[in-house]
């Protein structure tokens, strides 16, 4: 999820929520119109923006000119949208 809407449970004001690298996190406090600084929120989940995601490790080929005993290096990678294996 990158993006969804919350509803003040006490005046009804829709706050949207961007979420940086998928971490999710509730409002802290209501600003809507009114001040109403409510805590309680819902979650409108027909709101949710989502894209696909995959985590791939890739590790370098083991070739005959490697020191021996040495551990191949690798890199963890995150594929996004479209790189994503469907």
């Amino acid at each position: 999820v990158i993006q969804v809407d919350f509803e003040c449970c006490k005046c009804k004001e829709t706050i949207t929520q961007h979420f940086v690298d998928g971490l999710f996190a509730y409002p802290k406090r209501c600003l809507g119109g009114n001040r109403c600084r409510s805590q309680r929120f819902e979650l409108v989940r027909t709101t949710a923006v989502t894209v696909d995601h995959q985590r791939v490790r890739l590790q370098e080929l083991d070739t005959e000119s490697a020191e021996a005993g040495r551990m191949p290096a690798t890199i963890e990678v995150e594929l996004r949208g479209p790189l994503v294996d469907k």
